[in-house]
């Protein structure tokens, strides 16, 4: 399920996630996550990639598609647990393909009015991508275009997530930030190589009777369902 703010925010933007087309006008880009727990830094970098491409269901005809190439933070902790900052959030399971835009678009940034709406999409994007050094990303944002009284703040930080076994993912479950003490979350744009390897710290998803069975059974809303698929992302071309 979209999370409200990427719903709202970046499909009315004609996006999937942030920028990147081989013209320039979408430039291809790397950003560094970095997450601070127990007086210690973990990071991993991540490549997003976009294209504008035609589209039917747009009243322009042109669209902007978004890929990623990217892994999870792997956390060692100094208490010596194993924790892993999943690509997903709370709310969006695409959480790592926009976050660059909450974090590294300047405060009070008004996109141009352009006649196209993608000359200011992409003006946008070329900001983001021009930020200089690393900006925190903030645990919730506010993006409530109908007033709700409802409305509640969307948490952009990612889901974090163990295992009792790591050679069975059944054991997976999630766990708060807090109770592993991160109190800050970073984002920059780099040139960094993308960060690779997790596939030798951890196995991907087995598709064995039992771990089938074993999915099935979680419930529609459990964060487990978006994070088992969102250790090895690897769709950018």
């Amino acid at each position: 399920m979209w999370g409200r703010f990427t719903t709202a925010a970046l499909a009315g933007l004609m996006l999937n996630g942030l920028a990147a087309c081989s013209d320039g006008r979408f430039p291809d880009y790397r950003y560094r996550i970095t997450i601070y727990a127990q007086g210690e830094a973990y990071s991993s970098v991540r490549q997003i990639r976009q294209r504008e491409i035609f589209s039917m269901q747009d009243s322009s005809g042109r669209k902007v598609e978004t890929s990623m190439n990217g892994q999870a933070v792997i956390m060692d902790l100094p208490d010596g647990r194993k924790v892993y900052a999943t690509l997903v959030g709370k709310d969006s399971p695409e959480q790592a393909k926009y976050i660059p835009r909450v974090a590294l678009l300047p405060k009070g940034y008004k996109r141009p009015n352009l006649p196209n709406m993608l000359d200011g999409i992409s003006a946008e994007q070329k900001a983001i991508i021009g930020t200089v050094g690393s900006r925190d990303l903030p645990r919730t944002v506010t993006y409530n275009p109908l007033h709700r009284e409802d409305y509640s703040p969307e948490i952009t930080w990612p889901l974090f997530a163990s295992f009792d076994d790591p050679s069975d993912w059944t054991t997976i479950h999630t766990v708060d930030p807090e109770d592993i003490g991160v109190n800050r979350i970073t984002i920059e744009i780099t040139d960094e190589p993308v960060t690779t390897g997790i596939e030798a710290v951890i196995t991907k998803p087995g598709n064995g009777p039992r771990f089938k069975q074993w999915q099935r059974s979680l419930k529609v809303h459990d964060d487990r369902i978006s994070i088992i698929g969102a250790f090895f992302e690897r769709d950018a071309k």
